[in-house]
């Protein structure tokens, strides 16, 4: 990282947490689930009224302990399509058909009996308004490739076989047709040809040099060698879930690998300014319904739920994005917060969520 950067960086306050910096938050940590589905789990939060850091984490998971993102993956991929923008590369409202060569996926959406896959646009696949279906997991989630990964089969799909499976399903609306949203991996595979195509590298390495290089994240990679041992394995119920060659498959729909003080710095670096132009992220935030309590706006989720599930204290929305794997990095513009971590465990969804808010209500109100 160059000296400019670094010193950019470092005033915006941007650079990971030194020891001296991170504050120690026994309160925190016993937020974090303990169980036999749960034997590590890692939070780290920074709050900008007093520019603190804090940190908690057990078991097998530390600040430091690579895991895999998930999910939490297409931020990072929409704050690379916004980038893209900035520069001139891209328009969110072009049909994602004419920035593919060759024979670009047809026939996606054929609701209606028309064709309509032409008419969407690349911000049709961040807000999950393409309304495709999920290559990943179909509606009875008993059959396809999440029901084999549970199962503890490894297996991985070429881009042309997602796309297929994604035809075969068939679509569940017109793009854009709907005022909510219907979450598809499908949509972040398409996006991270476009990239590609775009940049005319491979998603791994523009991913290094568009986020990891200039934010200094020496931990932070796009999984990419099923023989890479350095993530700590997903876990499904009470065992490990090792499934190297599905997570290389991944890649921007669910591909990054990262430790929970460089996801912080990422989502600050996002919501900051320091990646593009912090006034874009406004344009996203046109939210609509997907699954309580989640709502999906353009390349970000918002979390909030009502006073009666939190003891009628007041939640203020958290902005950003969860995973799969129990992984979450979301910020709350209302308090100045900024939350990021796992709980590693694919059962049990909900956990994190509550972890969350108790983090973010506790944080809010501390002195």
């Amino acid at each position: 990282m160059s000296v400019i950067r670094r010193r950019l960086l470092a005033a915006t306050g941007l650079l990971l947490p030194t020891a001296a910096r991170a504050a120690p938050a026994p309160r925190l940590a016993r937020l974090l689930p303990e169980t036999a589905f749960h034997p590590g789990g890692v939070l780290v939060a920074y709050r900008t009224r007093d520019s603190r850091t804090f940190e908690g984490a057990r078991g097998d998971l530390g600040v430091d302990t690579p895991y895999f993102a998930a999910s939490t993956t297409k931020l990072y991929v929409t704050a690379i399509l916004l980038q893209m923008v900035q520069e001139g590369r891209l328009d969110l409202d072009s049909p994602f058909r004419k920035l593919l060569p060759g024979p670009a996926p047809a026939k996606l959406n054929r609701f209606g009996g028309e064709d309509r896959t032409d008419s969407i646009t690349l911000r049709h696949l961040m807000s999950h308004t393409s309304f495709l279906s999920d290559f990943f997991v179909p509606d009875n989630a008993k059959t396809g490739l999440f029901a084999d990964l549970t199962r503890g089969k490894d297996r991985a799909l070429t881009f042309p076989e997602a796309m297929e499976i994604t035809r075969r399903l068939g679509a569940r609306a017109a793009p854009g047709s709907l005022d909510r949203a219907h979450y598809s991996d499908s949509n972040y595979q398409i996006l991270g040809k476009v990239i590609e195509q775009a940049d005319g590298s491979p998603f791994a390495k523009v991913f290094e040099r568009r986020i990891a290089e200039p934010l200094g994240l020496q931990r932070t990679w796009i999984y990419s060698d099923p023989a890479d041992m350095r993530p700590r394995p997903l876990r499904f119920r009470d065992r490990d879930l090792r499934i190297p060659n599905a997570m290389v498959f991944s890649q921007a729909d669910g591909g990054v690998v990262t430790t929970a003080r460089e996801a912080l710095v990422f989502l600050r670096g996002v919501f900051e300014g320091a990646l593009f132009d912090r006034t874009r992220i406004d344009a996203l935030q046109d939210f609509r319904p997907m699954f309580f309590p989640l709502e999906y706006g353009t390349g970000m989720m918002r979390f909030q739920l009502p006073a009666a599930m939190t003891g009628f204290r007041k939640l203020a929305p958290l902005i950003g994005h969860s995973g799969l794997s129990g992984a979450v990095i979301f910020h709350s513009p209302a308090n100045g917060l900024y939350l990021a971590g796992t709980v590693n465990q694919i059962e049990k969804r909900s956990t994190v969520f509550q972890m969350m808010a108790r983090a973010a209500l506790q944080l809010s109100t501390d002195g």
